[in-house]
């Protein structure tokens, strides 16, 4: 994530915070998969501390599912571990959002 690919994902993160799908209002939980990316740059980084900042606005929660060590690293080395949930894998924020509505994920345990 660097400042080529920054923008499409701050449209998809702006998007997902913004849809109308439940019932009329913004989600409680939005998750922004990082399982593809192998490089997240301090703009990437911007970003995501952006968006979680407009979902906390819009009363929903802004999930990470990271996989790669890389970007596992930085999201540790920047703090976000411990403002955002973090998880290893996607079918964990859908099922806890399934079932609470609002997850407390813990991070992933072997990314060191």
């Amino acid at each position: 994530m660097d400042l080529d690919t920054v923008d499409d994902l701050r449209r998809a993160l702006t998007d997902g915070v913004g849809s109308d799908t439940v019932g009329g209002r913004a989600p409680d939980v939005v998750v922004c998969d990082l399982g593809g990316v192998t490089f997240l740059g301090a703009i990437g980084v911007g970003a995501l501390v952006e968006a979680d900042e407009t979902a906390r606005r819009c009363g929903a929660r802004l999930v990470l599912v990271a996989t790669t060590r890389p970007v596992v690293r930085v999201l540790r080395m920047c703090g976000l571990d411990r403002q955002l949930p973090i998880v290893s894998r996607l079918a964990d924020v859908l099922d806890q959002a399934h079932v609470s509505g609002l997850p407390e994920v813990p991070a992933p345990r072997d990314a060191s």
